[in-house]
């Protein structure tokens, strides 16, 4: 199954293709299903609402991108290690942030 650009909203299909996830539903599914996608730095709670919506992924939080961000510092810093290490671009939390 692939991904429809077409049945995208624009915000979504800008953010995926950029992401470099277009062409990979099924990666893109697992993230969407886990909150994962997230940790990316052009998906925000808007294009993350979407993205459920397309997949028909039930969508708990208003504010999902805050309910997925770990507290624990050493977890979150190995999150970003991960999933830049698997290509993808993050944005670090500013320390103020975390305090």
């Amino acid at each position: 199954m692939n991904i429809d650009p077409h049945k995208l909203t624009p915000r979504a299909r800008n953010a995926l293709s950029r992401a470099g996830l277009l062409g990979q539903s099924t990666r893109v599914y697992e993230l969407v299903q886990s909150g994962e996608i997230c940790y990316l730095s052009n998906i925000g709670t808007k294009t993350y609402r979407e993205l459920c919506r397309y997949f028909g992924v039930r969508c708990d939080g208003k504010y999902p991108a805050r309910r997925f961000k770990p507290v624990n510092a050493v977890y979150l810093k190995q999150c970003i290690h991960y999933l830049r290490g698997h290509g993808y671009t993050v944005i670090e939390p500013s320390q103020s942030h975390n305090q």
